[in-house]
């Protein structure tokens, strides 16, 4: 007859442990590079370490088998999918949008995302995006993915343009929270569907071009109010970008543009009172010392952007045909303040604004004709005014009553109102 079985007794039940908030400062590190499998969550703060639970023991010491059986990790996720259509209006044009989600459909946590668009200005658009987290680690995203879209630019340009191709992307988020995005993007473009009228210039730019380019985007952005920054009392934000286009296109380039953002809270003048300054630049180089393509090309005007000045109004023409340019800058000023006292959270505000900028073409033949071609930017277009801002989510819709102050002749500028519907204004 065998011996009764030992007694089992529990160790530590009762034992008071740490709280989370004060055994994060001394849990172990939760650095992606020695968690793998960190919780697919955006929170870029330390998670604290629970303390370990309770274990069976038997009176010898020896630990006694465990009742449930671990669960595995990581977890396999049930698949989900849903479909959504959706009509927008932004950026100067509308559109009615179809969109696919199919979640978890490998049992992790990518994503296969899908959309097909037709709208005033972009006559079609189809996307297929594929995104997974690289070992479940948040701050390290993998993306792929295929797009086209047929553009009608006959509003500022006498021509359609159509773009197709692929992109792969790795997006990081160091300690700091800052984003460092890598892209490789292969396309082709194509500039025609000229309409009657169209300008030499225009003409000589409408071929199919295609583009290999490699690019880093560097950003960070301390704000406090990064979804709507009309609500921003702190913090800046900077980005920039370098692409650099060669083997596997015909385009030969170097680009570069930045963009920084200052807001300030105005508390001295009430509640819900802010400033935000704004400053962007570019500057594209080919390298073969060959006019840039059409489609590399930057723009400049418009109600997010100079204000006051119509969409792609600044910068070179040829006849009535916006052409664009290789180098730009813009800068913007801002005090925004809530409609009514006592009504700071209100999503309508008015605001004052001063704008400038310039758009310049550049002769790459040399780099002495690059110099002489930037004194354009020495000369830059002015507006300011005022207006209602209202925000719903990402989208913010301004209507404005200003005027040009100073315009060039090649300019094409609005006087009285303008109204503005986008997610990024200058």
């Amino acid at each position: 007859m065998s011996a009764p079985a030992s007694p089992v007794e529990v160790e530590e039940l009762f034992a008071p442990g740490p709280s989370p908030q004060a055994s994060s400062s001394s849990s172990p590190s939760t650095d992606p590079a020695q968690d793998p499998y960190a919780p697919f969550t955006f929170d870029r703060t330390p998670q604290a370490q629970e303390p370990h639970p309770p274990f069976l023991t038997t009176e010898d010491g020896v630990p006694a088998e465990e009742e449930t059986e671990a669960e595995a990790f990581p977890p396999k996720l049930k698949t989900r999918y849903f479909l959504k259509s959706s009509t927008d209006v932004g950026n100067g044009e509308a559109s009615a949008r179809l969109q696919g989600h199919l979640v978890h459909f490998l049992g992790g946590l990518e994503t296969l995302q899908g959309s097909a668009s037709v709208g005033s200005r972009t006559r079609r658009a189809l996307d297929l995006n594929f995104t997974t987290p690289i070992r479940w680690n948040p701050h390290q995203i993998f993306t792929a993915g295929l797009f086209s879209f047929e553009r009608d630019n006959t509003k500022f340009s006498s021509a359609r343009e159509a773009v197709w191709g692929g992109r792969a992307s790795l997006l990081l988020v160091d300690a700091m929270g800052d984003q460092h995005d890598f892209v490789y993007e292969a396309a082709c473009r194509n500039i025609g569907k000229l309409v009657p009228g169209a300008s030499i210039g225009l003409r000589q730019q409408a071929r199919t071009t295609s583009k290999s380019s490699l690019s880093y985007t560097y950003t960070r952005d301390s704000r406090d109010s990064q979804l709507e920054p009309e609500f921003c009392t702190k913090g800046s934000l900077f980005r920039s970008v370098i692409e650099v286009a060669g083997p596997g296109g015909d385009a030969r380039f170097v680009k570069l543009g930045t963009e920084s953002t200052l807001s300030r809270g105005l508390r001295r003048i009430g509640e819900g009172w802010s400033t935000t300054l704004s400053a962007r630049a570019g500057l594209l180089r080919t390298t073969n010392n060959q006019p840039s393509d059409y489609p590399d090309r930057s723009h400049l005007g418009g109600p997010t952007s100079v204000r006051m000045f119509s969409h792609n109004g600044l910068g070179p023409k040829s006849g009535r045909d916006s052409l664009g340019g290789d180098a730009h800058w813009s800068v913007g000023a801002e005090v925004a303040g809530p409609v009514w006292f006592g009504k700071a959270q209100w999503p309508l505000k008015w605001h004052l604004f001063i704008n400038a900028g310039q758009l310049a073409f550049l002769d790459q033949s040399s780099n002495s004709a690059v110099a002489a071609s930037l004194r354009t930017l020495t000369q830059p277009s002015l507006s300011a005014g005022a207006g209602i801002v209202f925000r719903q989510g990402p989208l913010r819709l301004e209507v404005n009553a200003g005027v040009p102050l100073v315009a060039h002749r090649s300019d094409s500028s609005r006087r009285g109102f303008q109204v503005g519907i986008g997610i990024d204004f200058l």
